[in-house]
């Protein structure tokens, strides 16, 4: 292979899962060599999983939603609080409206989030959990039921 004006080269080389051992010879125009050995260790890809909000509970407590949940890994967690409406005309269909919500970057392990929603009109709501990292991105949702006092 020959070098390019500034003399650099390069060259892709397969490797082996392990130790693998390159040698790199190199020759100037009047014949004078010189060649360097190195070891390179090759290690399997780790393949990354998306994190998750695992088991948890959602609760009125007073003008905020209290959000409890579980992250595998840390994350940055979106909680959104949504008004559940049926529509009654024909196609009868549930729509989901946005009521409040809060980003948070949050560490792995048991975790409180507190969602501000100032007040409820009694209805269904559904609190929805999206933990987001380099890893990917998943989605865990719950019930809130809110009754008339």
């Amino acid at each position: 292979m020959r070098p390019d004006a500034a003399g650099a080269f390069s060259a892709e080389v397969p490797l082996a899962l392990g130790a693998n051992g390159i040698e790199v010879r190199a020759f100037d125009g009047s014949g004078n060599g010189a060649s360097a050995t190195r070891t390179v260790q090759s290690l399997p890809a780790l393949v990354a999983r998306p994190p998750r909000a695992l088991g948890g509970s959602a609760r009125l407590a007073g003008r905020r939603v209290r959000v409890t949940l579980r992250l595998t890994a840390n994350a940055r967690v979106r909680v959104d609080v949504l008004r559940r409406v049926v529509r009654r005309g024909p196609p009868r269909r549930v729509v989901l409206r946005r009521v409040a919500g809060v980003t948070k970057t949050l560490r792995a392990g048991r975790r409180v989030v507190l969602v501000p929603v100032g007040r409820l009109r009694a209805g269904r709501y559904t609190v929805r959990i999206r933990p987001r990292s380099a890893a990917g991105v998943s989605v865990r949702t719950m019930a809130l039921v809110v009754r008339r006092r």
